[in-house]
């Protein structure tokens, strides 16, 4: 009987590299609109969103310290799920080592995979107009309710992506309170594209002047919005989003399993299964620190 110890272990080693190689080629590109982080040894995180406390006043002297007790507004859980996938390397490929053979099966386990967190994570922006999260409204809504107002972080009328309307996004963004009606500083935005729009983004954040503008004006949106690459897994091709940099937004993504390889060995066959899976869940927190637009088309 073939038993996993016959393997040799070169040829083992090639399949996970390859695996591996692929995998991680690409993986962290498209993640920087979310938040990464690893929870505890649960199936499910419950996050939920708090009022705040007011603006702090003065205390008057020898008065005891105004204690205030923040008010939970809503919770929202995310639910981790496994990805797998996997390949068979027949008794007849090993014995015969065809490594090239193999190594094209491993090298696409690898993308598999990454497109799996891809496409998992640009979901949160892909979902930002037809999905509701915890205060029952989609991530880009015109009706979040703060300090007993409906506020917006998405235009009255989607607009297409324009100096214009970044302008207004950006203003928008800067201007959004917590729950309790406290300022939130935003020390940098990213904007983030499909590659359709990666012309225009590249233009409206680097060009020294507004772009296509008849007077020459000066640039008001370069250095104060970043941008880096489009993310081709976002699917609607004219969606723009503005989502605020150094973790100061709720777009969450829970990596409650990292990516990890394995084989085993099929008695009925002989044959050598290698495969890979991670467990991960993503969504919105909270929509404070985001602005964005379906566009108009």
């Amino acid at each position: 009987m073939l038993i996993r110890s016959n393997i040799p272990a070169a040829f083992d080693r090639d399949v996970t590299r390859q695996i591996y190689q692929m995998f991680r080629g690409e993986v962290g590109l498209y993640l920087d609109h979310v938040k990464v982080e690893t929870p505890d040894k649960s199936d499910m995180v419950k996050v939920a969103a708090y009022s705040g406390l007011a603006t702090m006043g003065q205390k008057p002297e020898g008065a005891d310290i105004p204690v205030s007790e923040p008010v939970q507004r809503f919770t929202q859980v995310f639910t981790h799920l496994t990805y797998a996938q996997g390949f068979e390397a027949s008794y007849e490929m090993i014995e015969d080592d065809r490594r090239r053979d193999v190594a094209k099966f491993a090298q696409s386990l690898g993308r598999s995979a990454r497109d799996a967190i891809n496409i998992l994570a640009a979901n949160v922006l892909n979902n930002g107009y037809s999905s509701t999260w915890g205060d029952g409204t989609y991530l880009f809504s015109t009706a979040h309710t703060t300090a007993g107002a409906n506020v917006a972080n998405t235009p009255s009328s989607a607009a297409d992506l324009s100096a214009t309307t970044l302008a207004a996004g950006l203003v928008s963004l800067w201007n959004q309170v917590d729950h309790n009606g406290l300022k939130i500083p935003v020390t940098g935005v990213g904007l983030h594209v499909s590659p359709t729009l990666d012309q225009t983004a590249i233009e409206l954040t680097q060009s020294a002047q507004v772009p296509y503008a008849t007077d020459n004006e000066i640039n008001y949106i370069r250095g104060r919005v970043s941008y880096g690459r489009p993310n081709p897994y976002l699917t609607d091709t004219d969606q723009w989003s503005l989502v605020a940099t150094g973790g100061r937004h709720g777009l969450l993504f829970f990596l409650r399993e990292a990516f990890n390889s394995a084989a085993y060995m099929k008695d009925s066959n002989l044959g050598l299964v290698h495969y890979a899976k991670f467990r991960a869940s993503a969504g919105v927190e909270e929509w404070r620190g985001t602005y964005g637009s379906s566009g108009a088309a």
